[in-house]
C-alpha cells in the first residue's frame, strides 16, 4: 500500500475505494494552493488593519519575507512556508527516474530555508511600527534589561549570512515552481487525449493556466533580480523600489500564480475535470 496516491488519476475525482488507504493528493494540492494564494492576501490585509494592539499591528513591509519580524504575522509567514515546504518534500511525481521527486524535495528544503533563515532589515518606513527584533538580554536583579545598546543592523538579522541562505533558497524555490508549471503540470497523460491523440479541450485549458502561472513567476523573478543587480552594477540606487513595496508585489504575484496552478491541478474548478 502506498501512503500517497500515485498514478495518472490521482488528481481525478475521488472514487469509492478505501478513503484511508492513501493521502488524497487532490485535497493536498487544493490546500497548498489556498495557502500560497492566501498568504500575501492575509499579510496585505493585516498591514492595513486599524489596530492599537502591538501584537496585531504591523506596517506594510517591503517584502513578504520582512513580515518574519512582525510579532504575529511572522508566525503566519513561517508556518505557511513550512507547510508548503513539507508538502513539496512528500510530493511524489510520476517520472520513472525520480527526478521530479528529488527536485520537489529540494524545493521543499528551500521553502524551509526561506522560513527559517530570514532576510535582514526591518522592512518598514513608517515612523512607529511593531516588530520582534533579535536582542541580547541580561538579567539585572532578576529583571531582563538590554545588554548593551540597540543595534538595528544586528537586531533584524539572524546571523551574518542568514540573508544569503534566504535569497538562495527563494531563488531555487521560485525557479522550481516555474519549471513545474511549464514542464510537469503540462504533461499530457494517455487518458487526457481524444480519439485523434490530441490533448482534450479541458487539458488545453488547464495547460493555459499553467503556462500563464509559470510566465508570471518568471517575470517576478526577472523583476526582483533586476532590482538587485542593476543598482549594484551601476551604483545608482532604486529608492522607489522599496518605497512602493515592489518586492512584496513581485513575491505576491509569484505565490498567487503558484497557488492558482496547484488549485487547477487539484481541480478546485470543477469544470476543469477530465471527462471519463
Amino acid at each position: 500500500m502506498s501512503l500517497f496516491q500515485v498514478g495518472h488519476d490521482r488528481y481525478a475525482a475521488a472514487g469509492h475505494g478505501d478513503k484511508y488507504s492513501a493521502i488524497d493528493q487532490r485535497a493536498l494540492a487544493r490546500v497548498v494552493g489556498s495557502v500560497a494564494v492566501g498568504l500575501p492576501v492575509i499579510l496585505w490585509i493585516a498591514s492595513h488593519l486599524p489596530s492599537d494592539n502591538p501584537y496585531i499591528d504591523t506596517c506594510f513591509r517591503y517584502s513578504i519575507s520582512h513580515f518574519y519580524y512582525a510579532p504575529l504575522w511572522g508566525t503566519v509567514f513561517t508556518g505557511a512556508l513550512c507547510f508548503i515546504g513539507a508538502y513539496l518534500v512528500v510530493y511524489r511525481g510520476e517520472d520513472r527516474l525520480g527526478a521530479e521527486n528529488r527536485l520537489a524535495t529540494y524545493a521543499g528544503i528551500g521553502a524551509f530555508g526561506i522560513a527559517l533563515f530570514p532576510t535582514s532589515g526591518w522592512g518598514c518606513d513608517t515612523e512607529i511600527f511593531a516588530a520582534r527584533p533579535k536582542l541580547t538580554m541580561r538579567l539585572v536583579e532578576g529583571a531582563p534589561t538590554l545588554d548593551g545598546t540597540f543595534d538595528p543592523t544586528t537586531a533584524f538579522r539572524l546571523f551574518e549570512y542568514a540573508s544569503v541562505i534566504h535569497y538562495a533558497s527563494a531563488a531555487f524555490v521560485f525557479f522550481f515552481l516555474a519549471w513545474f508549471c511549464f514542464f510537469v503540470f503540462t504533461a499530457v497523460d494517455d487518458n487526457q487525449r481524444d480519439t485523434l491523440g490530441k490533448p482534450t479541450q479541458v487539458k488545453v485549458i488547464r495547460n493555459t493556466f499553467y503556462y500563464a502561472a509559470g510566465s508570471v513567476i518568471v517575470l517576478a523573478i526577472l523583476a526582483m533580480g533586476s532590482a538587485a543587480l542593476i543598482p549594484w552594477l551601476t551604483g545608482v540606487p532604486w529608492p522607489w523600489w522599496d518605497a512602493d513595496n515592489w518586492t512584496f508585489w513581485c513575491e505576491a504575484a509569484a505565490l498567487i500564480a503558484f497557488g492558482v496552478s496547484w488549485l487547477v491541478k487539484g481541480r478546485f474548478i470543477t469544470w476543469l475535470e477530465d471527462k471519463t
